[in-house]
């Protein structure tokens, strides 16, 4: 029978059972999120240093690497859009229990998975604008480690709020502008660290290449602060689950690469076997003759549904602050990952330290901290309206259009989102206030960027 129609003392057996269910999901999420988020980077990077034996030309031996960014882009989306089958099961459970305990459907769940064909349309352009920036990403990592492209992705902090002052009309405090100097010194120190040291540097290529590609990842920052602007602006009322729209968004960005990306890549000119930009021929002979490569192109695709659902319960369960620091510390596993590879096995896989390790280091502390502090001015923010709100002068803090200059989430949310300058995309600040507070038009990409990070 129901929890409710139990006698006290099963009732107090079930409350027990429940608790310590809850507990180990809890601790499951929080070691998922570090593990599988984790992998994914560790994953992209070795990619590109194992070999197989593929396609062949006068230039290109037989037995050669894996050096396929954009085939590693659809790997990714192909990934994300498995979300939608954990959404599509969550949903027919929740449906399954209510029936099971004879209560009625709350809200309106739709009838049919048709029900979302048209909002899904719209998830269409931050798809491709995800699609660009993974692009970017995978080919800038090709010449950087992975513990300084983990890094140079708090960049993004930057960009997005420069996006929201300009496009959103939103306005930043004092802590804010400090905790934004703090992210641009960060990733200064990091780069300059990664320069110093040529620390990914292929033999053969100098600093320039570096450069190149550590350039590539922080421009693809920016790219991914433009997809966050247009999931603030247009997306805000889509009323879409978060783990839906990142199944959406792989599943377009999936069928973009397929018809358009990798037919292009593959006629236009280039350095990959036979002359072309990626040969999708030899990465196919790759994943057939090679199970190093599937090993990893399974892991990757496993990685980043289990990235985004751990992501998801962690968000639910322990809010998105909690989530900040668990997405710092995922950062920091990246790089002893990375180390442990590098000096305990025989792999050839990983970075080692050098006497400019430290300066890395001091970048990484200092993101941290400007990370925090930005996060508080959102704090002082939302105080601000709060009290505001409470005498009845909201309307003052209201940007052209009706779109508020402080992030709030509507009533009844779990948590408040915060800056999160280390994940694949980065969530953009929201406070719940009270019941009276004011709905935001960024709660909506709020909980979709905490969910998506895809990369």
């Amino acid at each position: 029978s129901p929890p409710g129609h139990l006698p006290d003392h099963e009732l107090a057996v079930h409350d027990i059972i429940m608790a310590e269910a809850k507990s180990f999901a809890v601790w499951l999420s929080i070691s998922g999120l570090l593990v599988f988020g984790t992998m994914v980077t560790i994953f992209s990077k070795s990619a590109y240093e194992v070999h197989g034996t593929g396609l062949s030309d006068d230039t290109h031996p037989a037995y050669h690497t894996f050096q396929k960014p954009w085939a590693l882009v659809l790997i990714m989306f192909i990934g994300m859009s498995f979300c939608l089958l954990i959404d599509a099961f969550s949903s027919w459970r929740a449906r399954s229990r209510q029936e099971s305990m004879g209560e009625p459907l709350l809200g309106a769940a739709p009838a049919a998975p048709g029900g979302y064909s048209l909002k899904s349309l719209l998830v269409i352009a931050p798809a491709v604008a995800d699609l660009i920036a993974t692009v970017l990403m995978n080919l800038g990592l090709v010449h950087i480690t992975a513990s300084v492209y983990q890094m140079l992705r708090g960049a993004e902090l930057v960009f997005a709020a420069i996006f929201s002052v300009t496009f959103l009309k939103r306005k930043l405090n004092y802590m804010h502008l400090n905790g934004l100097l703090l992210s641009v010194l960060g990733v200064a120190c990091v780069g300059g660290s990664s320069l110093l040291s040529g620390s990914g540097r292929k033999e053969g290529e100098d600093t320039s290449a570096v450069l190149y590609g550590m350039g590539l990842v922080v421009l693809s920052q920016m790219v991914q602060a433009v997809q966050l602007t247009f999931e603030d602006y247009f997306l805000a009322d889509l009323n879409m689950p978060a783990l839906q729209v990142v199944g959406f968004e792989g599943l377009y960005g999936m069928i973009l690469m397929c018809a358009v990306v990798l037919p292009a890549v593959y006629f236009l000119p280039g350095g990959d076997v036979g002359g072309k930009q990626e040969n999708s021929l030899d990465s196919i002979e790759l994943i057939k003759t090679s199970t190093v490569v599937d090993f990893i192109v399974i892991g990757q695709m496993f990685a980043m549904l289990m990235y985004n659902f751990a992501g998801m319960c962690v968000t639910d369960h322990l809010g998105a602050v909690f989530r900040t620091i668990l997405e710092t510390l995922r950062t920091l596993f990246v790089w002893m990952v990375d180390c442990y590879l590098f000096y305990f096995t025989s792999t050839g896989l990983g970075e080692g330290l050098s006497k400019y390790s430290l300066l890395q280091a001091a970048g990484f502390v200092i993101l941290v901290i400007g990370t925090l502090v930005y996060d508080k001015g959102d704090v002082i923010a939302a105080k601000r309206v709060a009290e505001e709100s409470a005498t009845g002068h909201v309307a003052d803090h209201e940007a052209p259009g009706g779109v508020s200059d402080v992030f709030a989430i509507p009533p009844g949310a779990r948590s408040p989102t915060m800056a999160v300058a280390f994940s694949p995309s980065t969530a953009k600040p929201s406070m719940s206030l009270n019941a009276h507070s004011m709905s935001s038009s960024l709660s909506r990409a709020n909980e979709v960027y905490l969910a998506s990070s895809p990369h």
